[in-house]
């Protein structure tokens, strides 16, 4: 762009080219931004609470403002003062009720702590549906179930202290977690498109798809990888002309239906060519 240049390292290896447009080529950023691959990571101990937000290639930490930074922390200004009250029990006698008298099940005061810590977290992941792997020792995990408002934390957990485990490492074990949830989101979102591949809620064609996606009318969208689909569309009047070869001012169609569908909330699967249904350069459901 005029006065714009900037390079980024990313995890992956891509396939060399050159495009000038109007706007940036996305499709090959897709496969990191895949919607339905994201997860969330939770790392707690009495001392230690931190939350990530990961994909397939990377986590990063996701600011806690508010939250409680340890046990002690939470239960600094807990009123846990004795007292003493007493209701008649018979005319010359009065029966005395103990608060705060001895010591509380160390586990009351962890769950306390993991309360603040959830209504933190539930603050930020409010609406979400990605997962939630918790991380820490294995006794902590299940009290953080109990209390968590939060309804998609997974059953397993990366146990062992989260302070002492590299981000790398945290990531590596957390998706392991998750990525055969997400391989059968993917196999379950396939079916769905195949269910409707011969009805009007189904398409394969490019023209279609780009003009459903700028609509807001694509749900979930399949799209290659690798592939180009050269041609020309112009949004205002929807007119799109498709080229063998590229030509001057053309842009790669898929490119256009993926980007349209990632900015109007669809769910983009950019995968590689023979994972798309259909054995085609694209597969979209519709919303309507």
């Amino acid at each position: 762009a005029p006065n714009f240049a900037e390079t980024y390292t990313l995890p992956t290896e891509f396939e060399g080219l050159t495009v000038v447009s109007d706007h940036f080529h996305l499709k090959p950023l897709l496969p990191m931004m895949s919607a339905g691959e994201q997860f969330y990571v939770l790392g707690l101990s009495q001392k230690y609470v931190k939350l990530f937000k990961g994909g397939r290639f990377s986590v990063g930490e996701v600011n806690l403002d508010g939250v409680p930074a340890s046990l002690k922390d939470a239960l600094k200004y807990d009123d846990r003062e004795p007292s003493l009250q007493a209701h008649s029990g018979g005319r010359a006698r009065a029966i005395f009720h103990g608060q705060g008298l001895g010591k509380d099940d160390p586990k009351d005061d962890i769950k306390r702590y993991f309360r603040l810590i959830d209504a933190g977290v539930h603050e930020i992941l409010k609406g979400e549906q990605a997962p939630l792997v918790l991380a820490g020792v294995d006794y902590l995990l299940p009290l953080y179930r109990e209390v968590t408002e939060y309804p998609h934390v997974m059953d397993d957990g990366v146990v062992g202290s989260p302070e002492h485990v590299s981000t790398d490492q945290l990531h590596a074990r957390a998706w392991d977690i998750v990525a055969p949830l997400f391989g059968k989101a993917r196999t379950e979102a396939k079916a769905r498109y195949l269910a409707v591949a011969e009805t009007p809620s189904g398409t394969s064609d490019v023209k279609r798809a780009i003009r459903a996606a700028h609509q807001g009318r694509v749900d979930t969208l399949f799209v290659a990888v690798g592939k180009h689909l050269w041609g020309t569309w112009d949004p205002p009047t929807e007119a799109i002309h498709l080229h063998e070869q590229p030509e001057a001012g053309d842009i790669d169609l898929l490119d256009a239906a993926a980007a349209q569908a990632w900015l109007h909330g669809g769910t983009v699967h950019a995968v590689a060519p023979e994972e798309v249904p259909g054995e085609a350069l694209l597969a979209a459901v519709l919303r309507y």
